[in-house]
């Protein structure tokens, strides 16, 4: 591969990187490479009855479906990673075997008050850390033989396989592997994704939840052109330029509906709305509850106040 500096016509040289640094690199920015939040950086556990058990290189989040993530990396001379495909299974059946320690890991370091406030636009009061989804598996390596490809194939979880190249001027690469996927592997993850699509949340729900979401849903999609639905396992969201302008849960019930602001930051003469607190760590936000169809249009005009100050940032 050749990079090439189109400003000056130069080429730039491959280098060597030490394992260390390939994993400072993809922790710094594991949300645009890996689509992940970072959780904690070499990760150590103790194995069964007390044996000495490991260390993950990164512990992550999957940013769409909430699911743990695993990441290891080999240095660049490695050919053949029997060891890292080892290691991650290994890490991948504790993580399996110690789910709640794990999730109170992961919920620790969500909620401290040092996370960006980006980050925390993501989660809400009854997040909760996705198991359903398995593990997230994924080496990043210098390059993978077709011996490692193969073997793939024939375990029954799923491991993501990076290439990555590093050049002058800083500049890094990082590449997903063509794996020669399980085939039950891959058509049960496709059925997990499917769950977590707008039905998911409607399935078995009232005709009158249902029959108020389609109203605020349309209403919402009213007032820009540009806002789209993103529907995640917790929640069915709605967003402009990556923006969360608001999101909602249903129950049988009512329709609770959160937005990304304090109350003090709406014009609400009817005071129904209510700021989740601080002591949750989930940023500044507050919620509504709609019962009825005639809530509706109170809603839609604080939703509008939501989306008009996101506007105002731009």
């Amino acid at each position: 591969m050749v990079r090439l500096k189109l400003k000056d016509g130069k080429k730039l040289e491959e280098k060597n990187i030490e394992e260390d640094r390939l994993q400072e690199i993809v922790e710094k920015h594991c949300e645009d490479l890996l689509n992940c939040f970072m959780i904690k950086h070499k990760f150590s556990f103790l194995g069964r009855h007390g044996t000495i058990g490991g260390e993950l290189d990164s512990l992550m989040l999957d940013k769409d479906n909430y699911c743990p993530v695993i990441v290891e990396y080999k240095k660049a001379e490695l050919k053949r990673n029997y060891t890292a495909i080892n290691q991650i299974v290994y890490y991948y059946d504790w993580m399996k075997d110690h789910q709640d320690e794990i999730s109170n890991l992961m919920m620790k370091h969500l909620k401290s008050p040092d996370l960006e406030s980006e980050i925390m636009e993501d989660f809400d009061s009854e997040f909760q850390i996705n198991w359903d989804d398995d593990v997230r598996c994924i080496i990043i390596a210098k390059e993978f033989s077709d011996w490692d490809k193969v073997l793939l194939g024939y375990l029954s979880i799923e491991i993501e396989l990076y290439t990555y190249r590093y050049y002058e001027d800083d500049v890094f690469d990082l590449n997903r592997e063509k794996e020669l996927q399980n085939a039950i592997k891959s058509k049960k993850k496709k059925q997990l994704n499917f769950l977590y699509e707008e039905n998911f949340h409607l399935e078995n729900r009232p005709s009158f939840i249902t029959g108020i979401y389609k109203e605020l849903k349309t209403e919402i999609l009213n007032i820009d052109e540009n806002i789209e639905l993103a529907t995640k396992q917790q929640y069915i969201g709605f967003k402009i330029n990556n923006k969360r302008v608001v999101y909602m849960k249903l129950t049988n019930d009512h329709i609770k509906i959160v937005l990304s602001k304090r109350k003090s930051d709406f014009k609400d003469p009817n005071e129904i709305l209510e700021d989740i607190p601080e002591s949750h760590g989930w940023g500044k936000k507050s919620h509504l509850t709609v019962r009825r169809s005639d809530e509706i249009e109170y809603a839609i005009n604080l939703i509008k106040q939501s989306y008009d100050k996101l506007k105002s940032k731009e």
